[in-house]
């Protein structure tokens, strides 16, 4: 008889075991299929703010200056030195740039011109002193600038020309 109660024990522990495990499998079914799928959410990517460009501010025309004689033969004489130089014609042009100074001594390019050719020609003689004159001539005129400073650092180093 105890052997008969342990085995109607037995399964009544079977029966609550499995009621137990159906209720739960029950439970699981339900909120598996209440519950909505987990979407995955996609990383929101910032988007880059709208450029607005700057307003083109446009520089004033130069102003022209006044034609003047002395100016315009000058400008000539410099000329003509310009091609002598291309020419490699350098006492040549070295007159004529000292031609277009005479004509007119606030001529800037002329000083920087001859500068540049009796650099050239080797002669370094007086070299810096008539670049601080180009480069006082030309001092608002930005464009310039880097030519004279790049033949003043070359005259400095002693790097002789090409």
């Amino acid at each position: 008889m105890v052997r008969q109660a342990h085995h109607v024990q037995a399964e009544r522990d079977t029966l609550s075991l499995s009621k137990g495990l159906r209720y739960f499998l029950i439970l699981l079914c339900f909120f598996l299929t209440a519950c909505p799928p987990a979407v995955k959410k996609r990383p929101v990517r910032p988007t880059p703010p709208k450029v607005v460009p700057a307003p083109v501010i446009q520089a004033p025309p130069p102003v022209p200056e006044p034609s003047r004689p002395e100016r315009n033969a000058s400008n000539d004489f410099l000329l003509q030195g310009k091609e002598k130089l291309e020419a490699q014609e350098y006492p040549g042009a070295m007159n004529l740039f000292h031609e277009a100074i005479n004509l007119d001594p606030s001529n800037g390019p002329a000083y920087y011109y001859l500068a540049w050719s009796k650099y050239l020609s080797g002669d370094n003689e007086e070299i810096l002193e008539i670049l601080d004159r180009a480069e006082g001539l030309l001092s608002g005129r930005k464009d310039w600038l880097p030519a004279i400073h790049s033949l003043r650092q070359q005259v400095q180093s002693g790097i002789p020309p090409l």
